[in-house]
């Protein structure tokens, strides 16, 4: 019988993006949660945030580039067996640059992916040479807040699970962006996950995929925030397997490790034989879960919208009241509580030399930062035109930059400087003229 691995990684503070508010206490959150309920282990689980202790004696936690790398490389196969099930949870930053999908850890440049973040595709080729097939990808990294360098983030990401047939559950559609909540205190796929796993011994993803589609939907719109529905990738087969127990065939998991270029080759007819197996072997099994399907379906709904309700009434903030809007649509508050009054000029204007602080004028993505921290006022608040004229004036800062590099025959790097330009911006028309044109002369 083997044991559910997690490998859980949250990122709020970045060197190069603006900050996320929740996503350290996103996995942390989950990590807590798998323990607490029985399904993990302490011993298999590596917690990769600011605030998680190394594990053991060895092996840091620093949520950088190399030490993510270590982890997946050598912790995640000393942990891993054949009939193991494995968990990868990412919360944090994703971006698509020359439609290649990125992960970004605290030390990722925006300006130098390919040198400085995890490429999805080395990582799900890494997946693949661990001796467990049972692999299960949860990934909420389509923010807001990330600049637009490329194609939707997550283009290359599905392709990749699909032709790996590793399962992936992103926290949203492709064109739709993940939100936090102030009053959840976490982000609402994590939120919504940790709900639809809450009343369950067993779920599998077509499962959760069913209820986070009408659980995200209640979310979001008690959170006062845009639409956010899951995109599950993953086969028939895959999609009916439990997400705690690996029931694969173990005949061809000891082969896997002993030769590395046979990877794909198990991967690839492991569904003949998971589809056949279950169907003809442990009949109850799929009784049950028909039942449970057809009897259980309004319960278990009622349990899944009771869940949701404890965590927004009494989760952290331990306040019964419905959750105030979030800072995206800022309205008058009426709370005596710090967090929801409205800001005074003084804050304000220390978000501003904050950001004009951190302004490196040779680095087009320092005024791509600066902005995103103005951004921060909203309309209607004190010093809300002067943020306005700050960003429209380093958009400009920004094009120029792009041109001088553009000039130079650096059309590469002044396509990605252009790209940080918000679409607000006076001067975006213009940067799009100049990456149309750019991009036709790069050879």
């Amino acid at each position: 019988m083997g044991h559910l691995v997690l490998l859980a990684v949250g990122l709020d503070h970045y060197y190069y993006l603006q900050p996320l508010r929740f996503a350290v206490q996103d996995a942390q959150g989950l990590r807590d949660y798998l323990v607490e309920t029985g399904r993990l282990s302490p011993e298999h689980c590596a917690l990769l945030t600011e605030q998680s202790p190394p594990i053991g004696e060895e092996m840091e936690t620093d949520p950088k580039m190399a030490v993510f790398q270590d982890l997946v490389q050598d912790w995640l196969p000393e942990q891993v067996g054949a009939e193991d099930v494995v968990w990868l949870f990412f919360s944090g930053y994703g971006l698509n640059h020359g439609g290649q999908d990125y992960f970004l850890l605290r030390d990722s440049d925006p300006e130098r992916l390919p040198e400085t973040a995890i490429a999805a595709r080395w990582l799900l080729e890494r997946l693949q040479t661990l001796k467990s097939r049972h692999i299960n990808l949860f990934l909420d990294i389509c923010r807001p807040t990330a600049p637009q360098l490329g194609q939707r983030i997550g283009s290359e990401l599905v392709e990749l699970a699909q032709t790996a047939e590793i399962p992936l559950l992103l926290s949203c559609q492709l064109d739709e962006r993940s939100r936090e909540s102030r009053d959840l205190r976490r982000g609402l796929f994590t939120t919504a996950l940790m709900a639809a796993l809450r009343y369950h011994d067993d779920r599998t993803l077509a499962e959760i995929e069913g209820e986070l589609k009408q659980s995200l939907g209640i979310l979001a719109e008690q959170c006062r925030q845009p639409p956010q529905t899951p995109l599950l990738v993953a086969s028939e087969s895959r999609k009916g397997r439990s997400l705690f127990v690996n029931d694969s065939p173990p005949e061809t998991a000891p082969e896997v490790p002993a030769d590395a270029t046979a990877d794909l080759a198990p991967d690839r007819t492991e569904p003949v034989t998971s589809e056949a197996t279950p169907k003809e072997t442990p009949e109850p099994e799929t009784p049950r879960r028909t039942a449970t399907a057809q009897a259980g379906g309004l319960w278990q709904l009622v349990a899944l919208l009771g869940a949701i309700a404890a965590f927004l009434m009494v989760g952290v903030l331990g306040d019964p009241r419905p959750p105030q809007p979030e800072e995206s649509t800022p309205t008058a508050e009426t709370s005596p509580e710090p967090p929801e009054t409205p800001p005074d000029p003084s804050e304000n204007q220390e978000i501003l030399e904050q950001a004009q602080g951190q302004i490196d004028p040779g680095q087009a993505s320092s005024y791509w930062r600066a902005i995103e921290q103005v951004r921060q006022i909203q309309a209607g608040e004190p010093l809300y035109d002067q943020a306005q004229g700050a960003i429209e004036g380093w958009s400009q800062d920004i094009l120029e930059l792009a041109e001088q590099r553009a000039e130079a025959g650096q059309l590469q790097f002044a396509i990605d400087a252009a790209r940080l330009i918000p679409e607000t911006s006076q001067v975006y028309e213009t940067a799009q003229e100049r990456i149309a044109t750019w991009e036709n002369q790069i050879p």
